[in-house]
Formats: C-alpha cells, sequence, structure tokens
C-alpha cells in the first residue's frame, strides 16, 4: 500500500499508529475491513496489506514505543484465523508481553 511505504517513523507518526491499530485491531484480528468506506474492488487486497504490513513493520514499531500489547495482538495477524484466537494472549495477556 503506498501510503504504508510513506508512514515514515517519529513521535507523531508511531503515537497515530498506536491509535490506529487500537481502532482497526479487532477488525483485521476478525478479517474484517476497518474501513467500512471501501467498497472498491481493490478494497481486500488493501486490507490484507495492511494486515501484512501491522503484523510485521507495524508491530515492530509499536513494541519499540513501549506498546507491547498493541504489538502482540498486530503480530498475531500473521497467523491463520483459528490460531489468531487460540493464542495464548487471550488467557493471559501479560505473559506473552
Amino acid at each position: 500500500m503506498p501510503f504504508l511505504d510513506g508512514w515514515i517513523p517519529g513521535p507523531v507518526a508511531d503515537a497515530h499508529l498506536a491509535r490506529c491499530a487500537e481502532t482497526w485491531l479487532y477488525d483485521l484480528l476478525s478479517d474484517s475491513s476497518p474501513f467500512r468506506w471501501w467498497y472498491d474492488a481493490d478494497g481486500d487486497s488493501g486490507v490484507a496489506e495492511l494486515r501484512t504490513w501491522l503484523a510485521g513493520p507495524g508491530a515492530a514499531r509499536l513494541h519499540a514505543q513501549g506498546e507491547s500489547d498493541l504489538a502482540v495482538q498486530a503480530g498475531r495477524l500473521a497467523l491463520p484465523y483459528d490460531e489468531r484466537w487460540a493464542h495464548p494472549y487471550w488467557t493471559s495477556p501479560s505473559a506473552t508481553n
């Protein structure tokens, strides 16, 4: 996604990333789009790219800024659907951070 390439790390951008992750994660973990307005054919591939980015570079940035809980949740996006929901995070979030 072109907008993800331009999301350069920095204090303001990283704070925005944390707020966005908090807003987007439940939908993304549920294989839904957090963007109700995105109806065109690129929507599914765009959301898949967002999920991949958030599970990798996005999770690393969240972790680097001390957002360990969000980083663990974002990292679970790389797992198959059933494994995301069976992850130990759900029974002991602090143990996975």
